[in-house]
């Protein structure tokens, strides 16, 4: 039996076999190393062309910005801890003074860009929506102008995005509504205009118009709502009740409301909401003025805000009228002095200011 040349031949099979596996690991290792290498150097090239557009720094954050030691000991620059890519970029509140870079997209493991409170200007630029594992996207409190880019809808996993109290113009691109996994953001004091793209969370005093779309009874992670200062027409979608988990709702000063009866029927659906900690849906066009037959209002221990609306003077059969331990400002206006049927009368426990009206000696039937 010739078993020499078969044993021979396996050992050699195998032999070879695991050179070619040794060989195999160290080219994937050599690889990967350089891969790292280059990567770090991308990342250091696209930070150090950041402090080429920054032109004042007053808390002199970038002196440590430099050569002597690895950029992940730099100041606000975080890196992961396998890869040594940077994840995180946080120059919040240093009056930094300059533009956002376009190089700095060639950061690509980015998660966190937190910029707020600086006195950047320029534009937003396209390249930032190239950052697609961006998570947190901080730009407010700055002097960005320009238009809303649409390559932030590329941000598909951006969960906080805040750009209120810059200088913006121009549309809201809808592409923002690709960014499903949304769960804060701000747009507030710009001058934005056009219709309101689903999705969006924070657009105080902005000039936003048509109705308040009902998908976003959808976004069942939302917490806080704020519309304060816009144009919005129509009712408050009924299906805001889904929204379990909303602490926050704001939709004062706009054009809200038929005048209707019906108006309010959105309140009895927010009864779901049992962690909602502030509703605000004053100076709209909702009325219960229209309840003339009514005899009893009874508001109190809620957390209404804004002021007590004239128009109570319609509600000439009211008996009892329970306000109290509200957030509610202002004055109490002299047209309660109508409601001359009234027995019970309670405001305490708010914020209100100012005298009592003398036109509340009309209601001689107060006990």
């Amino acid at each position: 039996m010739e078993i020499f040349p078969m044993s021979f031949n396996s050992h050699t099979l195998l032999a070879t076999h695991a050179v070619f596996l040794v060989f195999l690991f160290s080219s994937t290792l050599k690889y990967a190393t350089e891969a790292t290498i280059l990567g770090n150097e991308t990342d250091k090239l696209a930070l150090l062309g950041f402090t080429s557009k920054i032109t004042e720094d007053p808390s002199r954050v970038f002196t440590s910005w430099n050569q002597s030691v690895h950029f992940y000991r730099w100041t606000g620059v975080k890196c992961g801890l396998t890869q040594e890519r940077v994840v995180s970029l946080n120059l919040k509140g240093l009056s930094l003074a300059g533009e956002i870079p376009i190089n700095l997209s060639h950061c690509v493991n980015l998660k966190s860009l937190v910029l707020d409170h600086n006195t950047l200007v320029g534009q937003i630029p396209y390249q930032v929506g190239f950052l697609t594992k961006l998570v947190r996207l901080y730009l407010k409190n700055n002097n960005l102008t320009g238009i809303f880019p649409v390559s932030i809808g590329n941000l598909t996993s951006l969960e906080e995005f805040y750009l209120s109290y810059n200088s913006l113009e121009g549309e809201v691109s809808a592409s923002l509504a690709q960014s499903t996994k949304l769960r804060l953001l701000g747009l507030s004091v710009h001058s934005f205009s056009g219709e309101f793209p689903p999705s969006l969370l924070y657009l105080g005093n902005c000039q936003f118009n048509g109705s308040i779309p009902s998908s976003l009874a959808n976004a069942s992670k939302l917490l806080q709502l704020d519309f304060p200062a816009n144009k919005f027409t129509g009712n408050i979608p009924k299906g805001f009740g889904n929204l379990r988990n909303l602490l926050w709702l704001n939709i004062g000063s706009n054009h809200l409301g038929y005048g209707k009866n019906e108006d309010l029927d959105f309140v009895n659906s927010l009864t779901n909401c049992s962690r909602l900690q502030m509703l605000h849906f004053g100076d709209n066009q909702f009325v219960i003025s229209n309840l003339v037959n009514l005899n009893l209002l009874e508001m109190s221990n809620n957390i209404l805000t804004g002021s007590i609306p004239d128009s109570i003077r319609r509600l000439t059969n009211l008996g009892g009228h329970n306000f109290g331990n509200n957030l509610l400002i202002g004055v109490i206006p002299s047209s309660i002095g109508n409601l001359t049927e009234l027995v019970c009368l309670y405001f305490g426990l708010n914020r209100l200011e100012g005298n009592i009206p003398s036109t509340l000696g009309n209601c001689s039937q107060l006990l």
